[in-house]
């Protein structure tokens, strides 16, 4: 298995075609290949660690990059430590079936398992510490004899040469020794500024990558039957160098334009050469995953920032990363689109091991032979976690601050992580592995940790979960946006009162970090419930902390209430050009409006917000539908894609794009779109209909008919 971490179809394929990926290429041609679907939120520790164990955070246990030394105060990276679930390479070894794991997320204190793990920190060991004294850091690798005789493969930044930087970005000889020289200095503890350096940079992300592909090299040629490595360069080539891509972006000078735009492409390009060693050292009867977490936003959908940018990198992350399958037994195909999620029961497939039921995923039965499929029968197993050993961690492993300081310098340059403590330590019980205490873990969660569990166990409709979670991370940190998820989970779990406290709550704890729009929700939550007065009241006593905007439309959203009409449209009307993304106020206009008998009239207001706020997945699909009813199946097309890209679950987007590619006869293009909702069913009606209609459009009855009933 291949990781590539940041690996996206929309920059390879047109590589491909250009002949610039040929081993890429020839996997494409001779093998399985589709999207991969990602997972919220996009964080690697998360989503690799979903592909090791087959589980969502909310079951691993890995939420956040980092936590917090319950000792020292002092932040570093995540340790496995915190994992609640075996991985595969931890069923694999105890169904005798060796394996070698280099370079994965949240894979140190490497744990003892029939086989080798190399985890994440030798790089940031090698950089710090040089070669030889890394091989001797505890808890680096597993067995801790294994590094010893590795280190002629470990590859250290100033062992680049400037051809080798040269292939990837332009560099001049005063440059690179530049470069030198500060890859030669001690780092501070905080450096985020190394990415501001490009040579030394990429310099950076070579050595790391050679690092782990010598060794991967080294373990495929001594016939070890699984292997797993990680590559995380095209990721940080994407947070260094994405915005250089052309077109150019606004806030990117000329010259580094013509300079550093074609880094990106360049380094696949070298990253495809890498693939292409593996390969051969496999074998051709060896067969092989490639994988990414996520993809990388290129083109007009790129933030208008740039993706280092502290806080905010994952925001240039793109919800669909790549997946191939290669080799023996499996079909020359495309496959429909597939999740993260269906990596470990197909690892477990191919290694002659049951599925488990406990895992979401599903088997990839696309890239197989049928024959296979048919005299290698599926076989399942109620969870591993009930067989063979119960998972346990070591005694915790004393991490060595220099390699911390390593690992986060390079989190704070990508923007991952900031440069100082979330809060003050937290006046609750700190969040611990399974089967450990908070000593042996040393260690406290923080913010985000919480919250992201949030996130999963709202992706999962496991509301009260999603409360619990989101009340732990405000009290280490109370933020707007968590209150507003807080809302989001007790109103979708039927109680309309601690929605509205929620948000309320929020507005006396941060009111500078709560969203103006919140307070026409608390409005709108007593109108769902039924309750006009107590809607009136709420929005007098709130009042005065309205914004002009939401002031007008929750007066229009009182009216509509009270069945004016005309009275409504003209405050949401007067709302909306204040602020044209209130996107309930929008959706309520346009309600009124086609009722009336002109439903398109907010079809000017829509092209002309789009065109400033791209990021409007509701525009984009209203915008669609007009398009679609006009008979514009091109353009139709176009805005669904554009709503789904924002918001890959969202199974009414999914319907009427599936619907659009229906009437503009695209079949095949449609049925994925529709495959995809199967695995993400609607949680509305809306979503059945839209799911149905397009079954209708395909000329699939019972499924259209299915669909109907569900709604």
């Amino acid at each position: 298995m291949i990781g590539l971490d940041g690996a996206d179809w929309r920059i390879a394929e047109p590589l491909i075609a250009a002949g610039r990926l040929p081993n890429l290429a020839r996997l494409v041609r001779e093998g399985s290949s589709g999207n991969l679907r990602s997972y919220d939120p996009m964080f690697s520790p998360l989503l690799w660690t979903t592909v090791a164990t087959g589980k969502a955070p909310t079951e691993h246990g890995i939420a956040d990059f980092l936590v917090k030394d319950a000792k020292t105060g002092e932040r570093h990276p995540i340790t496995s430590d915190f994992r609640r679930v075996k991985a595969l390479w931890n069923i694999l070894g105890e169904f005798d079936r060796p394996s070698c794991w280099i370079g994965w997320w949240a894979s140190f204190p490497a744990e003892a398992i029939n086989g080798t793990i190399v985890t994440d920190s030798l790089a940031a060991a090698v950089s710090r510490s040089g070669p030889k004294d890394a091989a001797a850091i505890p808890g680096v690798a597993s067995p801790p004899e294994f590094l010893r005789g590795q280190v002629d493969n470990f590859v250290s930044a100033a062992q680049i040469s400037r051809e080798e930087v040269a292939r990837i970005i332009p560099v001049t000889e005063a440059e690179y020794r530049a470069a030198l020289e500060t890859i030669g200095k001690p780092q501070k503890k905080e450096d985020s500024k190394r990415i501001d350096d490009p040579v030394g940079f990429a310099m950076r992300v070579i050595a790391q990558a050679r690092t782990y592909h010598n060794i991967a090299l080294g373990q495929l040629r001594a016939g070890v039957p699984f292997v797993a490595v990680y590559y995380e360069g095209i990721d940080m080539m994407g947070h260094g160098f994405q915005h250089f891509l052309p077109p150019k972006m606004s806030f990117v000078s000329d010259s580094d334009y013509q300079r550093f735009r074609d880094a990106v492409p360049s380094f696949y390009a070298w990253q495809d050469e890498l693939i292409g060693e593996l390969l051969r050292a496999a074998g051709s009867a060896s067969l092989t995953i490639v994988v990414s977490d996520h993809g990388f936003r290129v083109g007009d959908d790129r933030p208008n920032f740039p993706p280092s940018t502290r806080g905010q990198p994952e925001e240039w992350h793109r919800d669909w990363g790549v997946l191939l399958v290669h080799g023996p037994g499996i079909e020359a195909v495309r496959l429909p689109p597939s999740s993260i999620f269906d990596i470990a029961p197909t690892l477990l497939y191919v290694s002659g091991l049951p599925l488990a039921d406990d895992m979401p995923g599903r088997l990839l039965r696309g890239a197989f032979d049928p024959a296979l499929l048919k005299s290698r029968r599926p076989l399942s197993t109620k969870s591993y976690e009930l067989l063979g050993a119960r998972l346990v961690h070591d005694a915790a492993v004393q991490a060595d601050p220099e390699v911390m300081k390593e690992m986060m310098a390079n989190l704070q340059a990508l923007g991952y992580v900031g440069g100082s403590h979330d809060g003050p330590p937290p006046p609750v019980e700190p969040f611990t592995a399974t089967g450990t205490t908070e000593d042996s873990v040393g260690a406290e969660t923080q913010f985000f940790f919480h919250r992201n569990l949030a996130v999963s166990h709202l992706r999962q409709r496991r509301f009260r979960e999603a409360e619990a979670e989101l009340l732990l991370a405000n009290e280490r940190r109370p933020l707007g946006k968590t209150f507003a998820m807080l809302s989001e989970a007790r109103a979708s779990d039927g109680r309309i009162a601690d929605a509205s406290a929620a948000i309320e709550e929020g507005w006396t704890r941060v009111p500078g970090d709560m969203e103006p729009s919140s307070l026409l929700w608390i409005v709108e939550l007593q109108l769902l419930a039924g309750d006009r007065s107590t809607a009136a009241k709420m929005a007098h006593r709130w009042r005065p902390k309205m914004s002009t905007a939401v002031r007008v439309a929750v007066d229009g959203r009182l009216a509509e209430a009270d069945g004016d009409a005309t009275l409504a449209v003209a405050k949401y009307r007067q709302a909306l050009a204040e602020d044209p993304l209130l996107v309930s106020t929008a959706l309520r206009l346009q309600s009124i409006e086609a009722a009336q008998g002109r439903p398109f009239a907010i079809e000017p207001f829509l092209t002309a917000t789009l065109a400033t706020h791209p990021e409007v997945d509701t525009y984009w699909d209203l915008a669609g539908q007009f398009a679609l009813a006009r008979g514009e199946t091109s353009a139709a097309i176009t805005r669904f894609r554009n709503a789904s890209e924002i918001d890959p679950e969202n199974a009414t987007y999914l319907g009427h794009f599936a619907s659009a590619c229906a009437a503009a006869g695209k079949p095949e293009e449609a049925r994925d779109a529709l495959s995809w909702a199967e695995r993400v069913p609607p949680r509305d009606a809306e979503g059945w209909m839209a799911v149905g209609a397009a079954w209708d459009r395909l000329g699939e009855t019972d499924k259209a008919v299915a669909a109907f009933r569900s709604a």
